[in-house]
């Protein structure tokens, strides 16, 4: 059975070096180290020791401070503790005695809990626990009412003035110790974290010089993505908005996405990928991870802006020199240059006229991202003939975009610019106008493709055509090319001249003549001594061969300037 303590009239007993020795252990928890969790349940041994009581425990206020919750004890079970803290916590404000000795500032006794009104809600687990009286005595520092510190007996117990004495003097040397400690816990916790801080502010200068590293080594955004892969050592992908193209990975194994942003435009997408089988719910990115993405966004966005600068500054070049090209013809000076640019300007003759017109109304920002991307697009562009990528010269001239490419792609390339950009860009009408079989000069092939361009704004928005299939209109493009007459003439009239070739018919001639009678079908069968009705027949099958009307303006023009070509030719 523990000692009484027993102090009279300064006579110092074992008992009361015990007490100060007890006191000094308590008072010295701060200089120790000691943590606050740890401090507390020291308390509560001290004092269940000296006084001597059955059970004790240290209240201390929640975060919210509307609850007093048990964290330090002595000769209280786990169980009790979990139902104290869990689910019967001592309410700030409530006629609890540990409320009221925490707001009151004074000792609170009950000698019998079956007598104390407002006990109610603790009776059972009192019982369970095994105490009948208690004492709650108030932790008091410089900094405030702390907590409580409550003693407990099993048996009925009346307490006395002395013990009550001793008890505060014991719970204000705990609360003055309490108080320290924290303080010292606090400036342990502020320097770990400034500490960490310092070491991730070092980490992070790091990874911002590795990935500016990647971005300056002129391998562009692949190889910051793989710098910042083997950082985070987790998948990484950058997707460009203007692609198209399907992610191979599963979008729900995304970790974490993060936009790139370039002139107040999304431009793409940085991902992080989980692991084989890791999914976000079961992931977490950790601080210096979340630190290099963010590193790596503003290194992505750096090296786009540069691209972007370099793409401006070569569409400016491509168009001065096509610009000299047109006007004053190929020089040395020019042959130099695109040379520069891994071109061979002798061989550009083949010429591509282009617009891209959103369907809805855009502001003046959204058209210049788009009319920006149309040329990244084409500068992209590669087509593949006889084992050859060929590749076109892209450039902005006399206001439209212009590719113009090698003489060896043939007259594909329009179908292909507008296949292209009708995929990436579906909601815009995409006109191209193409020079179609390589032209004499390069300059001719962009004159050409400049003029179609304007007819098929006109005439046929929204498609892939070349002048010679733009009517006499486009004809005129082509007055001076004998060959791209003929074409014409054969577009146009083909199935007639192939008709009389085989049969031996005179479709063309019933034709001569009714234009040169003003198409008056009686005047045309008395100069070919036919009978109307047969002039009229011969009309039907050249409409049904021609598939058109000559009752209508447009088809009898094209039909009466390949008569005329006809004419000329022969």
């Amino acid at each position: 059975m523990r000692n009484r303590c027993r102090w009279s009239h300064g006579v110092v007993t074992a008992d009361l070096v015990s007490w100060l020795a007890r006191l000094r252990e308590i008072t010295e928890v701060a200089s120790r180290g000691i943590p606050v969790e740890e401090a507390l349940g020291l308390v509560a041994a001290t004092a269940r020791e000296l006084l001597p009581l059955d059970f004790c425990g240290v209240f201390t206020p929640n975060p919210s401070r509307t609850a007093l919750l048990l964290t330090g004890w002595d000769g209280l079970s786990r169980d009790y503790v979990q139902r104290i803290n869990q689910t019967n916590p001592v309410g700030l404000g409530s006629e609890a005695p540990s409320s009221r000795a925490y707001f009151g500032g004074l000792p609170v006794v009950v000698s019998d809990i079956e007598a104390e009104s407002g006990f109610e809600p603790w009776g059972g687990i009192a019982h369970d626990q095994g105490y009948t009286s208690m004492i709650s005595v108030p932790l008091r520092s410089e900094r405030g009412i702390l907590g409580t510190l409550n003693g407990y007996h099993a048996e009925r117990h009346t307490y006395t003035a002395d013990e009550i004495e001793r008890l505060t003097l014991l719970a204000n040397h705990a609360a003055a110790a309490i108080a320290s400690t924290a303080l010292v816990d606090d400036l342990r916790r502020s320097n770990e974290a400034l500490v960490e801080q310092r070491d991730l502010l070092a980490r992070s200068q790091a990874i911002r010089e590795e990935l500016l590293q990647a971005s300056l080594s002129s391998r562009g955004i692949d190889a910051i993505v793989s710098a910042l892969q083997g950082i985070v050592r987790r998948p990484a992908s950058y997707s460009s908005s203007a692609d198209s193209d399907a992610s191979a990975n599963d979008p729900q194994e995304a970790l974490a996405t993060r936009p790139i942003t370039v002139d107040g435009e999304v431009v793409g997408e940085l991902t992080i990928w989980g692991d084989a089988g890791e999914t976000p719910q079961d992931a977490h990115l950790e601080t210096v991870e979340e630190v290099a993405i963010g590193h790596a966004v503003a290194v992505l966005t750096l090296e786009l802006l540069r691209q972007r600068a370099a793409l401006d500054a070569e569409h400016r070049i491509a168009g001065e020199l096509l610009q000299d090209v047109v006007t004053s013809g190929i020089s040395e000076q020019s042959l130099r240059r695109a040379d520069a640019m891994g071109f061979d300007l002798t061989r550009l003759r083949v010429a591509t006229v282009i617009s891209v017109v959103p369907h809805e109304p855009s502001n003046p920002i959204a058209n210049s991202h788009l009319h920006r991307g149309v040329l990244a697009r084409l500068g992209r562009l590669r087509l593949q003939k006889e084992d050859v990528t060929l590749r076109p010269l892209v450039a902005e001239y006399g206001g439209s975009i212009v590719a113009v490419w090698p003489d060896s792609v043939g007259d594909e390339a329009g179908e292909e610019v507008h296949a292209t950009l009708s995929v990436a860009y579906p909601a815009t009408s995409v006109t191209v106008a193409a020079s179609g079989i390589p032209r004499r000069t390069l300059a001719e092939a962009v004159r050409v493709a400049t003029g179609a361009h304007a007819l098929a704004l006109r005439f046929a928005p929204g498609r892939s055509v070349q002048a010679t299939q733009l009517g006499y209109a486009g004809l005129l493009l082509h007055i001076d090319e004998p060959d791209v007459l003929g074409q014409h003439l054969q577009t146009q009239l083909g199935p007639v001249l192939d008709y009389d070739s085989v049969r031996g018919a005179s479709l063309m001639r019933t034709l001569q003549s009714l234009v040169a009678h003003d198409f008056d079908r009686g005047a045309t069968a008395k100069a070919l001594r036919l009978h109307v009705n047969t002039v009229q027949q011969r009309v039907r099958r050249v409409e049904a061969l021609l598939q058109k009307d000559l009752s209508n303006p447009r088809d009898l023009l094209d039909v009466v300037s390949a008569l005329s070509i006809h004419s000329m030719l022969e």
